[in-house]
């Protein structure tokens, strides 16, 4: 998962809809991108006018998995039979839900 997925997520952006409606999906990614969420979260709140402390204890709400980069690195969106040229864009990313891409998906 993406930094910029959660990002939105906390923010209320429509990858939000990713989590409320993928109730059997599970969520991975790593430990550098909670750092950077945590990083950019004091950052973010001020220019989207929320609260710090709502958007940290609602990412902290998040299920997500945090795996190594070498395991993250391992998840091949083409093993779920998708290959390059059925992506949209060609991007090595699995679709889900509300046309947001998600890297790292795990079913």
């Amino acid at each position: 998962m993406d930094a910029n997925i959660v990002l939105s997520t906390l923010i209320g952006g429509k990858a939000s809809k990713v989590f409320v409606e993928a109730k059997t999906l599970k969520f991975v990614t790593t430990a550098s991108v909670v750092n950077e969420v945590k990083e950019y979260i004091p950052v973010l709140a001020p220019k989207k006018g929320l609260s710090r402390e709502v958007m940290e204890a609602a990412f902290s709400l998040l299920e997500l998995e945090v795996i190594k980069k070498e395991t993250y690195s391992g998840q091949n969106p083409g093993r779920y039979g998708l290959n390059r040229k059925e992506r949209p864009g060609g991007r090595r990313t699995r679709s889900v839900g509300a046309g947001v891409e998600v890297p790292g998906l795990v079913e």
